[in-house]
């Protein structure tokens, strides 16, 4: 079972996606705050999209979901973007993570 967040990522994507486009496609959705395209290791495009609650997303997460149910091929996959994990760097047990967690944050014209 996934673990909700209030990122969402979005796998399968056309390799010739715009982030325009990307970008309109959850524009309107409630706590929409940004999107994001890269690719992964295998040269894929994949996308990011944020939230500003992890109902937002979830919701958005579902209204894809229903909309693609019947659709073959899906034209894209939507998962809940896994959390980053940290630790306390004041401790030296690296094995806890001291329940931090650390969501990953997209904005606009961010550079990887």
């Amino acid at each position: 079972m996934e673990t909700p967040s209030k990122t969402l990522f979005i796998a399968d994507l056309p390799n010739d996606t715009q982030e325009s486009d990307f970008d309109d496609l959850f524009r309107n959705a409630s706590g929409f705050q940004s999107t994001r395209l890269r690719r992964d290791k295998r040269d894929n495009v994949v996308g990011f999209a944020e939230f500003e609650s992890i109902t937002d997303a979830t919701k958005m997460k579902e209204s894809l979901e229903n909309q693609f149910r019947k659709r073959v091929p899906k034209p894209f996959t939507v998962y809940f973007s896994n959390p980053k994990t940290k630790t306390n760097p004041r401790r030296n047990d690296t094995s806890s993570l001291n329940g931090r967690i650390c969501l990953t944050t997209l904005s606009q014209g961010t550079q990887e």
